[in-house]
This record gives structure tokens, C-alpha cells and sequence, in this order.
């Protein structure tokens, strides 16, 4: 991938140079001169064209592939090319060709399509150089797009701050002008920073408060008439869409100078429309003159505006032009009136494209074959087959698999076939080892050995190496469920488990662990081998591979009790509380309700920090049927934990229908009373109350329990919903009564005619 945006880059810089720098040329051709909207279409051009003939450029080839892939009458000699691209590549030497490597092409495939392009050997340090300015390149780039897009939202937050300009005239005005221009009325807003009159990409008009100060009516009509320009040109969007062309082609100076003159050349435009729609040329150019006097003085607009006037901008030309007659009457201000010919616009990009794609050579980088360059490669790459590399402080190891069919002998130490190539290197011991195992034709393989850059013959150190490289390239390879497989049916579960306890990262770890668990022969595990694989779940660092480990051995496995502890103390040390409550549901079909197991349960929930989880967890387990008095005691002692008044009344309320009413209300309006919110207070009192008739102790509690309800409305509905549930008793009543008396007149009217249920009982 690096290689095609190295490409893509030369040959966006080579057609935007050309177009750019043909436009400026182009430009002071007299009869575009008298014509500001072929200047500007000119220049749109250019700015835009070098992005698209360059795309259209690096799509062609795959095409022109698949074309040359059709069956072709056969020849015994090559097709003339019809067009010749340039490639840049760094080649391999012609000693390399003398040592056999490269091989001359027979003959019969002569006839085979050539590649229409020139072959022009690099240095690998100028490749190299390449390959550093395009990341740079990449990186640079998009951090002018994400700064782009952060001014673009602090210009959209500064102008929703502003205040709506009130000013009668000035609706009025914006009202006819819009009308005139086929637009809705823009919204008006007052600036006290901006000192320039300005269009944001919204579609706003900002005016700065000076204006109405030191402008008559005529002259901030005339204001009024340029803004209005801008919108009926689009030129906010525009601009937008040329700064982002400026941030993506950072390497490319002539996008400035396209900026500088489409900005000059809307102006040009603006102000002739503005002239005619408001009949007032002399007073557009006074206010021209007093926005350029305020801008002197006090600063500039933002940068992603269209502004009436900026420092940098060519007032004195707009001047001159609106007080001279002539321009006025060209005829051309109808043409700046009409709306943009997109059709236009589209047929230009299609023809610069075609011109990119087909007049001007191509740049394609070839391969950039050094240190860097293939790490990045095992980023960004997304070649067919697989990369492998690893680091571990005294060298490094890289693998690249080009193909399919991978085989290994029984020992897995040799590579007896694919289709493709394999190609292993390592760095270790300022020592460089490199061999290219390629398939031939007939399935054969041919194996080339090189040290330091230097090819040579196998020697014994050099064979022990490659067994070593293939045995760690089969470990990576081979599937975890074949590898499995193929030693459980050689040494039963023992070989697996020893297996596991290898040194390996930990996805391969998590792969065969999942792979054992699920492995059908192998049928329900011993303690000691559930312990065994609990323990090599614990040596996992990722939180990812060490939940999914746990779950697929929950799903397969049913667990005792002292392995359950096991788990869920291997769930407490997972940092994610995702991880930990995936974990937990998981369990949740086989949980035990022993002490020990409910104990470490409850040391996970503590070790969570996210309230959403905790109480998710609880309302899986409140789920399971069916729920013992330990279970639900555990999860009333968790849902203290839970700081979110929310998250705690819900967890309550689906532990409330499983509840034990005579021996838990206790520890569930305890919960409940040290919620800070009334509402979640009442909430979770009502649902307990609603579970049936209470008996006089329950009743006692949920009275007690009322005491930090603040809102007489609350504590009503609590006591109105009591009413219906408690028993008949004289203390029961004289207590309610008391609780009563902290509500107004009117609740506690209400709450005492719920009583007349009880009083005639």
C-alpha cells in the first residue's frame, strides 16, 4: 500500500504542476482577461483536477489488466506499446541475472501481453527516501484534515454564540436582495471580533457592529448585496472544498496561489453582482474602503469564511473596477447572476482526468525493499497471504507467506509444499538470515539461502536455523483445532496441557484453549485439568483473549465449585469491566450458591467500576431460575455499590419479585433509603410493595425506610401504595399516621383516605 501512495503522490504533484502552473500561464491570455468566469472555472480546474486525474490514474492499470487478460490472437512477437509509462523501481542487480536468479523469458512467452511501461532502476536509498516523504506525507496531511475540521466546527460554535441582528433596514434588505438573487432570507448575526462583513459555510451573514455606525443605509445595502453573491455562488462551499484540497496536496505550493486567485476572483465577481442588484457601485466601494480601514486597525476574519475584504486581498483593483462604468455594463454581472453550470464543471474534471490518465506518463514505485519500508508494509499491506513479525529486544523475526496450500513434514520443521513463496528473515546477533522457498513448476520447491545480502550454500548452522524458523512458523500456521487434533490423538489431554503451558502469545493461547474445550473426543476435564487451563488463562496480558478464553470454557465445561472460585478470582485481575461482566454472565446458567463462589462473585462486582456493568450482571443473575436466598443476599449486598441512583433502582427492581419478604426487606429498603434521588427512592419502594400482602415487620421497615424522602409527592405515593398492602394493626396505623404528618394539607388528605380500607377493617 505504501508503494501505490507513493505513487499516487508523484503523480498528483506532476499533473497538479502542470495544470496549476498551465492555468497562471493561461490567465493573462487577453481574452480571459476580459472573462472572470473562465478565469475561475480555469482555475477550479487546475485545483481540483490534479486530484482526480491522478485517482483516475491509479484505477487505470487494475482495468487495463483485466482488459489485457482477454484472449488476444497469439503473435511471436511483442505488440508495439502504445503508450509508455515511467516506473521507478529498485531492481535487483545484473550480477543477480549471472547467478541464474533472473532467468531470460523463453521464448513462447514472447507472445504473452507485455506491460506498457519503462523499467528505470532506483538506489534503494532513494526508494528508501521516497518512502519517508510519502508517510510524511500521510501524516502531515491528515493532521491538516482534522485541523480543518476542528476550525470548521469552532467557526460553526462562534456563530451560533452571536446575537441576531434586529435591524429593520437590514431585514428588509436581505428580504429583497435574497428575493432577487432566488434565495432564502440568510440569517443576519452581529460580530464584535470579526471587523469584516463575512458568508460562513452555513449560509450565515456575520456583520460587524461598526457597520451600522459608520455606514448609511445605501452602503450596507450594498454590503448586503456582496454576502448574498457569496451565497447564490456557493462560495463558502468552495472555499471549504479548496482547503481541503490544500490540506490533502500539503507538498503542492501552486495550491496557494490557485486559493489566492479564486478568492480574488469571487470577490471580482461578488462585487458586480452586488453593484447591480443594489444600484449602488460608489457606495460598495466606500464600504469596501471602510472594511479595509477596520481590518488595518483591528485584525483579520476566519479563515474559512468568505469575507468582504481581507489585508491580503487586491481592494485597490475592486475600487477601481466599482467606480468605473464600464464593467458594470459588460454584460457580464448576468452571467455572475446565474447559478453555476455544474454540467460545465463536470465535463472539465472528466477531460482533465482523461488528459492525466492518458497524456502524461505514469509514476509507479516499485518495490522499497528495505528494514523500515517492510514494517510498514506489515501495517499497511493488504497483499494475499500473511506476514509475521515479531521483536523481542535481542532481534527481530519476520515471515511473509505469498499463496496458499502452506505444508509442513510430521516434525514441522521442514516446508514441503505451497503455492506461492515463503520468505523468512531474521536479525539477531548483528547477524542478517534470509530464505525464499518458492514453488516451481510440477510442485517442486526451490530454496535460496543468503546471509547478510550475501546468497550462499546451506551450511549446518544455516539449516538449524531454517528448522527453527519453519517450527515457529508452524506454530503460527497450523490452526489451533488441527494442532489440537493432531496431539491429543498423540498424547491424549497431557500432550494438550503441556502444550499450553508453552511460552506463545496470547492469541494463540486463547485459539487452543477454545480448540480443547470444544474438542468433542475430548469429553468433560478433571479438576486438575480445568485447573491447568485456568492457570493458563491467568498468564494472558489481554483482557480480550482472557474473557473469551473463560467463556468458551463456561459454554463447553461444567465447573465445581472450587473452580469456579478459580475463574472468578482469574476474572477479578481482568482490567475491562466489559471483559469481567461478559465473564459473569457466562456463568450464570452453572453458578453455584455455596459461599465461596457467591464470596468471589461478589470480590469481581467490587472490582468493577462502572455501574452500568454491576448492574447488568445482577439483572442476568436475577434472571436464572431457580435463585436461592444466598444469590439474592449477594446481590443485595452489591447493589450498595452502585453509586447511579438509576442503575441502582433498577438492579433493586428485578431483585425485588425473587425477594424473600420475611427475611430480606431489611437489606433491600436499606439499598433503597441511600439513594439520593426521591424519585428512584419511591420507585424502588413501590415495586417492593407491590409484590403482595406485607406482614407487620416488612410493613415497620418500608416506614423506617421512608424517613429520607424529601418530597411530599413521593412519600405520598409511597404511604398511598402502603396503604394497600399493609395489615390491619392500631401500632401500624398510629406509626403511618405519624409519617404522615411531615406531608401538606392536600397529601396528607389524600394519603389519609387510602386508610379508609384499613379503618373499616
Amino acid at each position: 500500500m505504501l508503494e501505490a501512495l507513493a505513487a499516487w503522490l508523484l503523480n498528483y504533484l506532476l499533473h497538479s504542476s502542470l495544470l496549476l502552473g498551465g492555468a497562471a500561464l493561461a490567465e493573462r491570455h487577453p481574452a480571459l482577461q476580459r472573462s472572470l468566469n473562465a478565469r475561475e472555472l480555469l482555475w477550479r480546474i487546475a485545483l481540483f483536477g490534479g486530484l482526480l486525474s491522478a485517482t483516475a490514474q491509479a484505477l487505470a492499470p487494475p482495468l487495463l489488466d483485466a482488459w489485457r487478460q482477454l484472449p488476444q490472437q497469439a503473435s511471436s512477437l511483442p505488440a508495439e506499446p502504445r503508450s509508455a509509462g515511467l516506473v521507478l523501481a529498485a531492481v535487483e542487480p545484473l550480477e543477480r541475472a549471472a547467478e541464474g536468479r533472473l532467468a531470460p523469458a523463453p521464448v513462447a512467452e514472447l507472445a504473452a501481453p507485455v506491460r506498457i511501461r519503462q523499467d528505470l532502476a532506483l538506489s534503494a536509498r532513494v526508494s528508501n527516501a521516497v518512502g519517508i516523504l510519502t508517510l510524511a506525507w500521510v501524516l502531515v496531511a491528515l493532521g491538516g484534515l482534522v485541523l480543518l475540521g476542528l476550525r470548521l466546527a469552532a467557526l460553526r460554535w462562534q456563530v451560533r454564540r452571536l446575537r441576531l441582528a434586529a435591524e429593520p433596514a437590514w431585514q428588509q434588505a436581505a428580504q429583497r436582495l435574497a428575493g432577487l438573487a432566488g434565495l432564502p432570507t440568510p440569517s443576519l448575526r452581529l460580530s464584535e471580533n470579526w471587523q469584516s462583513p463575512l458568508v460562513t459555510p452555513d449560509g450565515a451573514i456575520c456583520l460587524p457592529r461598526w457597520l451600522a455606525a459608520k455606514l448609511d443605509e445605501r452602503q450596507c445595502e450594498a454590503v448586503l448585496a456582496h454576502e448574498i453573491a457569496h451565497l447564490l455562488r456557493r462560495d463558502p462551499a468552495w472555499r471549504l472544498a479548496g482547503q481541503w484540497v490544500a490540506a490533502l496536496g500539503w507538498l503542492q505550493p501552486l495550491n496557494q496561489l490557485a486559493l489566492r486567485r479564486l478568492d480574488a476572483l469571487a470577490e471580482l465577481a461578488c462585487d458586480r453582482w452586488a453593484a447591480q442588484a443594489s444600484g449602488q457601485p460608489v457606495a460598495l466601494a466606500e464600504s469596501l474602503y471602510a472594511c479595509a480601514e477596520q481590518i488595518v486597525r483591528r485584525g483579520r476574519a476566519p479563515h474559512l469564511a468568505a469575507a468582504m475584504a481581507r489585508p491580503d486581498s487586491a481592494l485597490l483593483q475592486r475600487i477601481r473596477s466599482l467606480m468605473e462604468d464600464t464593467p458594470m455594463q459588460e454584460g457580464q454581472a448576468g452571467l455572475v447572476a446565474k447559478r453555476f453550470k455544474w454540467r460545465w464543471l463536470a465535463l472539465a474534471a472528466v477531460l482533465s482526468a482523461l488528459f492525466g490518465a492518458v497524456a502524461v506518463p505514469a509514476v509507479v514505485l516499485g518495490k522499497m525493499d528495505s528494514d523500515w519500508v517492510m514494517e510498514l508494509q506489515d501495517g499497511f499491506s493488504f497483499h494475499r497471504g500473511t506476514r509475521i513479525v515479531s521483536n523481542d529486544g535481542q532481534g527481530s523475526t519476520r515471515v511473509s507467506v505469498r499463496g496458499s496450500d502452506l505444508r509442513f513434514n510430521e516434525a514441522e520443521d521442514e516446508i514441503i509444499g505451497v503455492t506461492g513463496s515463503v520468505k523468512i528473515s531474521e536479525k539477531r546477533g548483528g547477524l542478517r538470515r534470509e530464505a525464499f522457498i518458492e514453488s516451481q513448476p510440477g510442485g517442486a520447491l526451490k530454496t535460496s539461502y543468503s546471509v547478510d545480502g550475501k546468497v550462499q550454500e546451506f551450511d549446518a548452522a544455516g539449516r538449524e536455523w531454517l528448522k527453527t524458523m519453519v517450527r515457529q512458523l508452524a506454530d503460527t500456521m497450523v490452526s489451533a483445532d488441527e494442532r489440537v487434533r493432531k496431539l491429543f490423538a498423540k498424547g491424549g489431554l497431557e500432550a494438550v496441557l503441556t502444550d499450553l503451558d508453552k511460552p506463545r502469545s496470547d492469541f494463540d493461547r486463547r485459539a487452543r484453549i477454545e480448540a480443547l474445550v470444544g474438542l468433542r473426543e475430548v469429553g468433560a476435564l478433571t479438576p486438575a485439568a480445568l485447573d491447568r487451563v485456568i492457570a493458563a488463562v491467568g498468564a494472558m496480558g489481554s483482557d480480550y483473549d482472557r474473557r473469551a478464553a473463560f467463556v468458551a470454557l463456561l459454554e463447553n465445561q461444567k465447573l465445581p465449585a472450587t473452580q469456579q472460585v478459580a475463574l472468578l478470582d482469574g476474572t477479578a485481575r481482568i482490567g475491562s469491566d466489559f471483559d469481567r461482566r461478559t465473564v459473569l454472565e457466562a456463568l450464570v446458567p452453572q453458578q453455584l450458591e455455596e459461599g465461596a463462589v457467591l464470596q468471589a462473585w461478589v470480590k469481581v462486582m467490587r472490582s468493577m467500576g462502572s455501574d452500568f456493568d454491576r448492574r447488568t450482571a445482577i439483572e442476568q443473575l436475577m434472571d436464572r431460575k431457580p435463585l436461592g436466598k444466598p444469590t439474592l443476599d449477594a446481590a443485595l449486598q452489591v447493589s450498595t455499590l452502585l453509586g447511579s441512583d438509576f442503575d441502582r433502582r433498577t438492579a433493586l427492581q428485578r431483585i425485588a419479585p425473587r425477594l424473600d419478604l420475611s427475611t430480606q426487606v431489611e437489606a433491600y429498603v436499606q439499598s433503597a433509603s441511600r439513594m439520593g434521588s426521591d424519585f428512584d427512592q419511591r420507585e424502588a419502594l413501590v415495586t417492593l410493595i407491590e409484590r403482595g400482602p406485607l406482614d407487620k415487620a416488612a410493613t415497620l421497615l418500608i416506614l423506617d425506610g421512608t424517613r429520607n424522602l424529601g418530597s411530599d409527592f413521593e412519600l405520598a405515593n409511597v404511604l398511598k401504595a402502603l396503604a394497600e398492602q399493609m395489615p390491619a394493626d392500631a401500632e401500624l396505623l398510629s406509626r403511618y399516621r405519624k409519617v404522615a404528618r411531615r406531608l401538606s394539607d392536600h397529601e396528607r388528605g389524600q394519603v389519609e383516605k387510602a386508610l379508609d380500607r384499613l379503618d373499616r377493617s
